[in-house]
């Protein structure tokens, strides 16, 4: 029997203030995604990547997802990401970071993208106190 091979897609959702929404869910977001999808490749688009399409991990503070699609039809849904410019009436942008074969190797670079941006931000704070809070 032959397994269904996957691709997944580590997405980062930037508003244009640079705030967090934490009322879109993981739900909202997938639905973004089939949306964008139909617009921009229409009817046939939509079926081929609504075979495997999943939100696997959504962080509303990070704003990052980790999203499934079959390996065959990844670029379609790729593609149609760039094209999502609202979330909930927010100007918003996505941002992929990393197509992977497993989800292991997106946990694998998430761990180390966010103790990147982490080492970042720490560097921007000039007081010891702001390091703290």
């Amino acid at each position: 029997m032959v397994r269904f091979k996957n691709r997944y897609l580590v997405l980062e959702l930037q508003y244009e203030d640079n705030k967090t929404d934490p009322s879109v869910s993981s739900r909202d977001l997938q639905s973004q995604l089939k949306d964008a999808v139909r617009t921009i490749h229409g009817d046939f688009g939509l079926a081929c990547v609504m075979r495997s399409l999943a939100v696997k991990y959504w962080n509303v503070q990070t704003g990052i997802a980790v999203v499934r699609c079959n390996r065959s039809h990844y670029q379609t849904l790729w593609s149609s990401v760039t094209f999502i410019k609202a979330m909930k009436h927010r100007s918003c942008a996505f941002k992929t970071l990393k197509v992977a074969g497993t989800i292991r190797t997106c946990q694998k670079f998430l761990i180390k993208y966010n103790r990147e941006v982490l080492h970042t931000m720490l560097r921007e704070c000039k007081t010891p106190g702001k390091q703290l809070n």
